[in-house]
């Protein structure tokens, strides 16, 4: 979910839905960006690092070579975030 302001959201229904995500496509790009991206706002940093490392990992999408390029690199920036708050 986006962050303050836009998002006003439930966490319990927030987590809930990514991990749906999660066991729909585990090994994907978005659901394990998003859910690294939630844990790092609940201040989870050490899972966090983990779901944000799988992304990462996550196998080039077939005609989304532009999206994963763009997701890639805020991967890295939220990574580095969370080493920060880590430290």
């Amino acid at each position: 979910m986006p962050g303050f302001p836009i998002g006003f959201g439930d966490h319990d229904k927030a987590r809930a839905m990514l991990t749906k995500a999660l066991e729909i496509n585990p090994d994907g790009i978005d659901p394990n960006y998003f859910y690294g991206e939630f844990l790092y706002e609940e201040g989870d940093y050490p899972k966090a690092l983990e779901y944000l490392d799988r992304a990462a990992k996550a196998a080039p999408r077939p005609g989304r070579e532009v999206a994963d390029k763009g997701r890639q690199a805020e991967i890295a920036a939220l990574t580095a975030k969370v080493k920060v708050k880590m430290s």
